[in-house]
């Protein structure tokens, strides 16, 4: 059984590649996804992606995080972003409109990576080493 393509490419957030993101470790790109030379380099990215939802657009609730981070769309009608923010909210125990704690950025994350790779996901010492070093 392959490996998922966010787990192929060291990017278990499933980054859409963008030539103006200079991410640490990017390579190159797989299609629409960027590609990364480490998983922890794909994590460290994810977890900046996310922390400028936060910090920039203002973004905190399952709801606003997915609709922007996986909107529906014609051009991938597969991605359902309602579904995907009761993913989250159920995994963190919030309501979809709820603000998400600051103390659960981290399991913010990981659940984003369940989510993406279909319930394959880097290792806890990976996601670990990602998020600190995106704190920096």
């Amino acid at each position: 059984m392959s490996k998922p393509l966010g787990m192929r490419n060291n990017n278990p957030f499933n980054i859409k590649y963008n030539p103006a993101n200079d991410w640490v470790g990017q390579t190159g790109q797989a299609g629409p996804f960027a590609k990364f030379d480490t998983m922890v380099h794909g994590i460290r990215a994810g977890f900046k992606l996310l922390n400028t939802y936060k910090t920039k657009y203002g973004l905190k609730t399952p709801l606003e995080i997915t609709s922007r981070y996986a909107p529906t769309h014609p051009e991938e009608p597969s991605n359902d972003h309602l579904a995907y923010a009761q993913f989250i909210a159920g995994r963190l125990n919030v309501g979809i409109n709820d603000t998400i704690p600051n103390s659960k950025w981290f399991k913010l994350g990981e659940t984003i990576t369940h989510y993406e790779n279909g319930g394959k996901v880097p290792s806890h010492a990976e996601m670990l080493k990602g998020f600190e070093l995106s704190q920096g």
